[in-house]
């Protein structure tokens, strides 16, 4: 199988307009690692539908982030996990004798993650159909009740119980994703689509539970939990603002502070304070910079000010710390 590249994942999200990142550790970085062996396909339909099949093993744990518009995303996992997070909630799904149908939807805003692990197999094909889309296909009366009801208007993980004539549309689309000999390839794609669409939007507006089953969020493990702080402690060591942070890991600001606070007993803000005044310290100690490029560099517009925050901080002055340090 051929293999699948972080900048391959890169460009074909920026096809579809959607911003991405893939987090890096610091070992990582700038390297244009191989994310999976086989292969990853998006086709635009229409400027709000879109289509992209899957079939690969990964090869590397990764976390993928990117940010999605509110959306109605029909996955048909026909073969393999998939682990990801909407916004703070996280869900791993599985299909194991049987294909796995779900809806994704989004009701405002989000960061989207999925949870990469080395040697698992994924075979999935994902519609993608954007509210402004639904909208105008549903824009006579009977239509805009059908968006009205809860399910279609709240953001949820659910599975769907769908009918055989869909899976196999599903299973048509994943087989011509690869045909692009086929000049009628997306006219094809696009017909499987539509008539998939309807069957879900039908089960959504029931709200019957043998049919749509809401799928509970899970806690996020210990060793994500740990990639996570790595992640956000070195994201701030290289003074990148919290709001890019906070979409990079999937969370809020608020949740971010908040998980900041109970990992490591200090706010996000203190931290990188004691963080610039440590590079600060270090600076002045190698003679890298004077005090008061070091100051400004810390972020102080005044000496004195920045001055004042060192004694508090480390009970000398910067000019006291020097000549300590020199007569060592």
């Amino acid at each position: 199988m051929p293999a699948f590249k972080q900048s391959d994942l890169a460009e074909a999200l920026q096809q579809i307009g959607v911003e991405h990142h893939l987090a890096r550790k610091p070992q990582r970085r700038g390297v244009d690692r191989e994310l999976a062996n086989g292969s990853l396909r998006f086709d635009v339909l229409h400027h709000h539908l879109n289509v992209h099949c899957t079939e690969m093993q990964e090869s590397q744990d990764a976390t993928s982030t990117a940010a999605i518009e509110p959306s109605m995303a029909i996955t048909f996992l026909f073969q393999g996990t998939l682990e990801f997070s909407v916004g703070e909630r996280k869900y791993f799904l599985e299909a194991t004798e049987s294909p796995l149908v779900f809806v994704n939807m989004v009701a405002e805003p989000q960061v989207f993650t999925r949870f990469l692990s080395t040697g698992r197999m994924v075979r999935k094909v994902t519609i993608d159909v954007r509210f402004p889309w639904l909208a105008a296909k549903l824009s006579n009366k009977h239509g805009k009740e059908i968006l009205n009801q809860p399910l279609l208007k709240s953001s949820h993980v659910s599975l769907l119980k769908m009918s055989e004539s869909a899976i196999n549309a599903a299973l048509n689309i994943m087989s011509l994703h690869k045909l692009d000999s086929d000049p009628y390839r997306l006219i094809k794609q696009e017909s499987l689509i539509l008539s998939i669409i309807p069957e879900v939007l039908d089960l959504l507006a029931t709200e019957n539970n043998t049919v749509v089953q809401t799928v509970r969020a899970r806690p996020h493990a210990p060793e994500v939990i740990e990639e996570v702080s790595q992640n956000l402690v070195f994201l701030l060591q290289n003074n990148v603002p919290l709001e890019q942070i906070a979409k990079q890991l999937g969370m809020s600001i608020s949740t971010l502070q908040r998980f900041f606070k109970s990992r490591f007993n200090t706010t996000v803000k203190q931290y990188a304070k004691q963080q610039r005044l440590h590079e600060a310290k270090k600076a002045i100690m190698l003679g890298q910079l004077s005090i008061g490029e070091a100051a400004y560099r810390a972020g102080y517009n005044h000496v004195s000010n920045f001055t004042t925050a060192f004694k508090n901080t480390y009970g000398v002055t910067p000019k006291q710390f020097l000549i300590q340090h020199r007569h060592d």
